[in-house]
């Protein structure tokens, strides 16, 4: 955290260098900045046509483990807001300079938050995940009906940062929250086939979706991202997925696949790959986040 901050604060004063040398007019359209794909695909749904939207993490990368660039801390800083998501999952947006910064998770329902409950069995129940409140699970965007219920407080968020904008705001999220009703009743559809199994991740990232769906988590290969196994809790993983009797296992391309590749080899399961954050390629819009994911699930527990 220490070596973040560090060059966070290099970061802002190659910054100040660059305005100095740079005075670039200002663009039309407000822009409003997102930290991460995910967080874009969503704000991006109710900015319309009339305010830019863009994201810093590149999709490649893992916004729990990213690195800021000074051109990102650039961008950001000509922006009306920065939206994020939560300090355990992209808190470094916390030491840009921008002076409107939004996160998302405090506009949660207290009641439908998922918390990490480190070292818990998981294997009674996803209802489990609310009884250890110890770290928040930020990755709420993956559920549709979630997103929804949060929408009203994006607009009045939005319209009081740009308040000429409010009516386009709220006419956006009219249709957005019809497509987030369409896109549970597809992703319940397409899942509807093999709910109730157990399943384990490269790392914590979809229980909102296995909890909406009816899944259970039983584990992942990292409970941090980025924090290395170690041999004991993957001979211990190994033995459990065996138990479990599950068919597959899942990496993520955002992760390093070497434990997961050697995981599913030795316990005999397949490997296939979920995405979390998306992809600007194959993921183009908030649908394809969920529907994609909840295809590759289908396949793989099939």
């Amino acid at each position: 955290m220490l070596k973040k901050s560090l060059l966070i604060y290099i970061s802002l004063l190659l910054l100040i260098t660059l305005m100095s040398c740079n005075d670039e007019d200002n663009p039309e359209n407000p822009l409003i900045m997102t930290s991460s794909y995910p967080v874009f695909v969503i704000i991006s749904e109710l900015t319309g046509e009339h305010v830019k939207t863009d994201y810093i993490v590149p999709t490649g990368a893992s916004p729990h483990t990213y690195m800021p660039k000074p051109s990102d801390v650039k961008k950001a800083s000509s922006a009306a807001a920065l939206f994020y998501v939560a300090t355990n999952l992209d808190g470094w947006v916390t030491d840009f300079p921008s002076e409107v910064k939004v996160k998302l998770i405090d506009m949660l329902p207290e009641d439908e938050i998922i918390y990490f409950d480190c070292g818990h069995d998981h294997s009674e129940g996803p209802e489990e995940h609310h009884v250890h409140k110890e770290e928040i699970d930020p990755h709420f965007w993956l559920d549709p009906v979630l997103v929804n219920k949060i929408l009203p407080r994006i607009v009045e968020t939005l319209s009081e940062i740009l308040p000429e904008y409010s009516e386009e705001f709220q006419q956006n999220a009219d249709k957005f929250s019809t497509k987030l009703e369409q896109i549970h009743r597809e992703t319940k559809t397409i899942l509807e086939k093999v709910e109730g199994q157990e399943v384990f991740l490269h790392h914590p990232s979809f229980n909102y979706m296995l909890e909406r769906y009816g899944f259970y988590y039983a584990g992942a290969i990292e409970e941090s991202p980025g924090k290395e196994p170690s041999p004991k809790f993957i001979a211990t993983l190994i033995a459990k997925i065996k138990q479990s009797g599950v068919k597959a296992i899942f990496s993520e391309p955002q992760l390093n696949s070497k434990n997961a590749e050697v995981i599913a080899q030795e316990a005999g399961v397949n490997l296939y790959e979920l995405n979390p954050v998306g992809d600007s390629d194959n993921m183009k819009n908030y649908r394809d986040l969920l529907v994609k994911n909840a295809e590759i699930f289908r396949k793989a527990l099939e």
